[in-house]
C-alpha cells in the first residue's frame, strides 16, 4: 500500500524533554557543522525527527526505522510502529562519533520497506575567512 508520508530532521547538539510535553533543542544546525580539523571527534550529535502520515486514520500498523548513514555506513537506528494517520517525533543520540574527512549524515526512514530522507547535515572545516590571506 502506498502511504502519504512527511518526515523532517533537525541535526543539533541535544534535545530536551521540557514541563508540558514541550522539546528544545539547542544547538540546531543548517546544512553544515564546522569542524576545526580533520580527522574529527564529536562527543555526541543529537537527531530530532517528525514523522507525519497523512492517510486516513486506520487501524493498519506502519512498520518504521529511521536511521542514520555516514557515506554507507549505517549510524544508530530506532524502531517503532505507528497507526496510519497518526504523528510520531522522536529523536536519538549518535555518541563518539570519529569522522575521518569531510562527510555527509543522512537521516532516512524506511516504512513498510519504502525510503523517506528527512535531512542531511555535512562535516565540514569552515571556509577561509578572506581577510586571512592578506596578512
Amino acid at each position: 500500500m502506498k502511504h502519504n508520508i512527511r518526515f523532517h530532521g533537525i541535526f543539533c547538539d541535544d534535545i530536551r524533554q521540557e514541563i508540558g510535553n514541550k522539546v528544545t533543542l539547542v544547538g540546531c544546525y543548517g546544512d553544515e557543522l564546522y569542524v576545526p580539523d580533520f580527522p574529527a571527534h564529536i562527543h555526541k550529535l543529537c537527531v530530532h525527527f517528525i514523522l507525519t502520515s497523512i492517510d486516513e486514520r486506520s487501524d493498519q500498523d506502519l512498520d518504521v526505522s529511521v536511521m542514520t548513514f555516514i557515506n554507507s555506513d549505517k549510524g544508530p537506528q530506532v524502531r517503532f510502529k505507528i497507526k496510519s494517520g497518526t504523528d510520531m517525533n522522536g529523536g536519538f543520540e549518535i555518541h563518539n562519533l570519529n569522522v575521518k574527512e569531510e562527510n555527509t549524515i543522512v537521516l532516512k526512514a524506511v516504512i513498510d520497506g519504502k525510503e523517506y530522507f528527512g535531512g542531511r547535515v555535512i562535516i565540514k572545516k569552515p571556509p577561509k575567512d578572506p581577510q586571512e590571506d592578506t596578512n
